[in-house]
């Protein structure tokens, strides 16, 4: 190994020079004719001259590996802490989204009011929607009074649907049988 190593750094040193300009010992004199063949580890080095060139290229240039692994890790900081930010926002959007525990015992109380006192809702929403009518009692009366009937059924009525749904249930018959027999009345007048 020892010769090995010496030949190389020998064709190394005179490889050098010959680039640096100056001559070399094998330009000078002619090799002797009693020397040894070359070993195949010198006619590989001669074949795969830029072997070393590349391999000087690549000590020249940064790590690879280094180069992917910042940029790894780079990326596992980000979304390690674009999934932070995510689940702060989704909890901060899950808690805005919660009822307040005020708010749910106002909603239950006033839930409760709805169902024990129905009729006074009612009475309270039609007399809101007549308020109305009540402003042209002084201009109109024939005014005021179709306003009072309007707002009254309107404003009454819808109020009683909402909060008596019976009333839909049985009343669905009769209001499907008048719509059939007024569907019947157009037809004929339009076949006529």
């Amino acid at each position: 190994h020892g010769a090995l190593r010496r030949c190389y750094s020998s064709s190394v040193a005179l490889k050098a020079a010959a680039s640096m300009g100056e001559p070399s010992s094998q330009d000078a004199a002619p090799p002797l004719q009693d020397a040894a063949p070359p070993t195949l580890f010198q006619e590989i080095m001669a074949q795969w001259e830029w072997l070393q060139q590349a391999h000087d290229y690549v000590v020249a240039m940064p790590a690879l590996r280094e180069r992917v692994s910042s940029f790894r890790k780079s990326a596992w900081e980000f979304t390690s802490t674009a999934k932070v930010s995510t689940e702060t926002v989704e909890r901060q959007v899950t808690a805005t989204l919660q009822p307040s525990d005020a708010s749910k015992e106002h909603w239950a109380a006033l839930l409760a009011f709805r169902r024990q006192y129905p009729a006074v809702i009612v009475a309270a929403a039609t007399g809101v929607s007549v308020l109305p009518a009540l402003a042209h009692l002084r201009t109109s009366k024939l005014t005021a009074l179709r306003l009072v009937a309007r707002n009254s059924l309107l404003g009454g009525g819808g109020a009683a649907v909402l909060l008596y749904p019976e009333i839909v249930f049985r009343a669905a018959p009769y209001v499907s049988r008048g719509v059939t027999k007024a569907e019947d009345t157009i037809a004929s007048v339009r076949a006529n």
